[in-house]
């Protein structure tokens, strides 16, 4: 079976969107876990720092 150039190409090009739109979608959902991620963190790191406030002045 032989296909055209236009065949082909218009293939190519959907499976191209179709990647394009699950890295954005993979992205996002990374974005969203880093974020989380540092919230939790902060929740952590915040009675610390108020107890030692003077222990992070340079």
């Amino acid at each position: 079976m032989i296909l055209s150039k236009e065949t082909l190409n218009n293939c190519l090009r959907k499976r191209f969107a179709a990647l394009g739109g699950a890295r954005k979608f993979a992205y996002r959902y990374d974005m969203f876990n880093f974020l989380r991620s540092v919230c939790l963190a902060s929740r952590i790191a915040r009675p610390i720092i108020q107890r030692f406030p003077n222990s992070l002045d340079c």
